[in-house]
């Protein structure tokens, strides 16, 4: 399975904008497999975070009501549905606002995350992946650093080998 599959089904609110015009759903990812575990963690880290944010008001959109037995009852079971049909304008809302992946590539040798409906929080996250990326083999995932003239690459010293001596 390629990354953009693995991680469009393990993080779908992030990859849930299927416009045919967008570069992730052209392209895919346009990076090698070497930068696959800081992609992760950083969606691991927007995802948990927005997904703890919804759960809270799909929790009363899902909230049954009970047959109201009693006037306490009836009292409850109206407190949930009004707080069920704010959570669902919420809800709507705040699934409107998450980021967006839009493009993944390499560029100058780094990785290049490009996100729709970004927050201080989102941009933190990528900026430290797109750090990161300086410094890790795009090839392998091992330490590296920026090698090449005009066509940078971040490589371990193993991966910038010529193939004949590796």
């Amino acid at each position: 399975m390629n990354m953009y599959k693995e991680f469009e089904e393990k993080y779908p609110l992030l990859f849930r904008n299927k416009d045919e015009q967008e570069p992730i759903n052209l392209f895919g990812i346009e990076c090698r497999s070497g930068w696959k575990s800081l992609l992760n963690n950083a969606f691991q880290l927007m995802y948990r975070k927005y997904k703890h944010e919804l759960s809270s008001y799909q929790y009363w959109t899902e909230k049954k009501i009970e047959e109201p037995s009693t006037p306490e009852n009836a009292d409850e079971n109206l407190r949930i549905y009004i707080n069920r049909l704010k959570s669902a304008a919420n809800l709507q809302e705040a699934e409107s606002k998450l980021p967006t992946v839009a493009q993944i590539k390499e560029k100058f040798g780094t990785l290049r995350m490009y996100c729709d409906n970004v927050d201080d929080y989102a941009r933190g996250v990528i900026d430290m992946a797109e750090a990161l990326s300086e410094e890790t083999c795009e090839a392998c995932g091992g330490k590296g650093k920026p090698v090449g003239g005009r066509w940078v690459q971040t490589l371990c010293e193993e991966c910038n080998q010529p193939e004949q001596t590796k």
